[in-house]
């Protein structure tokens, strides 16, 4: 169920949020060659620094572990195998060989619409995203939508932080410290904030940019 907040509810909540962000932030890390020529090259500085938030988020060290990956375990998937012939739960045998290949972002998607027992409309509509690109992601198996669709219909899909991180690692994204935005998401799905109206009005308040607008 959904989590709504009253006024006072978003006051605490902001200032949780805000003690969340100040042990879990990142910064990064500028080095000495950087610092001596940041007067002279001031100009050509901004555009770089334009140009490295187009390209995406730097990824800390610790947060390689949730980069994209190949998740072949083919001991996984033997043990699974061979249990298949006397396993009770004969669906969760198959869903561990499923999660030990490379499933798709869009696979995995499925999968848990399929588990959770909900529609496509109740996803997409939640993570406000068009059903004619909902149509175009599920028809394209390869597809990788934006690093914000993701995330919205990862909020839809209610998925814990894990989840969140593993289905956003197949699509190639990664929730990194190095950025107070990603850091803040990273609050919400750990504390089951999905409804996306509240996620992007504490988004808002803030001063972070609003997922899907």
């Amino acid at each position: 169920m959904f989590k709504r907040f009253s006024n006072r509810d978003m006051a605490g909540l902001v200032e949780e949020i805000n003690a969340f962000v100040t042990s879990s932030y990142q910064e990064l890390p500028q080095s000495p060659s950087d610092t001596s020529s940041q007067t002279a090259d001031s100009q050509t500085d901004e555009t770089d620094h334009a140009s490295s938030i187009d390209a995406g988020p730097y990824v800390m060290p610790g947060d390689l572990q949730y980069q994209r990956k190949d998740n072949y375990n083919s001991h996984s998937i033997d043990r699974a195998v061979l249990s298949l012939s006397s396993a009770e739960d004969v669906s969760g045998t198959t869903r561990t060989i499923e999660d030990n290949t490379n499933m798709s972002f869009v696979d995995k998607m499925l999968d848990y619409i399929k588990v959770k027992q909900m529609r496509d409309s109740e996803v997409y509509k939640a993570a406000h995203v068009d059903r004619r690109l909902f149509s175009k992601i599920v028809s394209d198996h390869s597809y990788k939508p934006a690093k914000d669709t993701c995330i919205a219909l990862s909020l839809a899909l209610k998925l814990s932080i894990s989840e969140a991180n593993d289905i956003l690692a197949r699509a190639g994204y990664v929730l990194s410290h190095s950025s107070k935005r990603d850091v803040i998401i990273e609050y919400f799905f750990r504390n089951g904030i999905c409804d996306l109206n509240e996620v992007n009005k504490i988004l808002f308040i803030l001063g972070q940019k609003q997922i899907g607008r």
